[in-house]
Order: C-alpha cells, then sequence, then structure tokens
C-alpha cells in the first residue's frame, strides 16, 4: 500500500488510520508494535523522523487494537526543525511471537505501507512553546 503524507513547518501532523484488509474487514494490531522511520533515501544511514508505538517514542499510539485503529503524531518541535524536501518512509509491523505467555519482542517483520513524506515551509511563525 503507498500512503503519501504532506507536512509543514508549522503545525503538528496528527492523522488516525484504520488498518483494514481489501474486504474491509478490521486487522487487530494486539501485541504487534508498529515502527515508521523517515530518510531521504531508504538507503541513507540518516533517520530525519522515527515513530513507534514503543513507550520511549509514543508517536504511533495505538487507539483500538481490535479495529485496527491508531493515530500517528509528528510534533511542530520536530517538523519546525525538518529540512523543506520529499522524503521516503515505511511503516512496518513487528509480529512478535509469545512463549509461555512471555513476548520475545522477535517475530515476522510485515510491510503496513510505503510512501514519501513531502514537507513543505509553513507561513506562519512563532517560537516554539508559545500558543
Amino acid at each position: 500500500m503507498i500512503v503519501n503524507i504532506n507536512t509543514y513547518s508549522d503545525a503538528d501532523f496528527v492523522q488516525s488510520f484504520l488498518y483494514k484488509t481489501v474486504a474491509l474487514a478490521a486487522i487487530d494490531l494486539f501485541d504487534y508494535p508498529l515502527r515508521m522511520m523517515i530518510r531521504i533515501n531508504p538507503a541513507d544511514v540518516t533517520t530525519w523522523i522515527e515513530c513507534s508505538t514503543w513507550a520511549d517514542n509514543g508517536r504511533i499510539v495505538i487507539t483500538d487494537h481490535a479495529a485496527g485503529a491508531f493515530t500517528l503524531t509528528i510534533p511542530i518541535a520536530v517538523l519546525s526543525t525538518l529540512p523543506v524536501g520529499v522524503y521516503n518512509h515505511s511503516l512496518i509491523q513487528t509480529q512478535t511471537s509469545t512463549v509461555a505467555g512471555v513476548s520475545s519482542g522477535s517475530g515476522l517483520r510485515k510491510d503496513i505501507w510505503r510512501g514519501t513524506l513531502t514537507h513543505a515551509a509553513g507561513p506562519t511563525r512563532w517560537k516554539l512553546g508559545d500558543l
């Protein structure tokens, strides 16, 4: 699946998604961590933005795992410093394996989507922290 995103340097990016099959059945996201990295070129070492469901990042929040619902947030604090340009991204789901009720954190990596993030300068300017 291709998902193209447009962001601006003067606003947070917040978008909700529903992960479903082609037949529109919800895909349960319970215990399936999501991770997205944004790079200029996919082969680059530099990651400009990382978003994940992990607690230390939290830019992807699963809002209803049974319905396949999640929200992606990229805060203005990140977007205001991102150079204007076109970036590549992918969202990957890790299907964790559970043995004796303990999640191993390793497992099949499933491609949810790929696409571009086009970042532009926004016309509104303020100091971060101002309302």
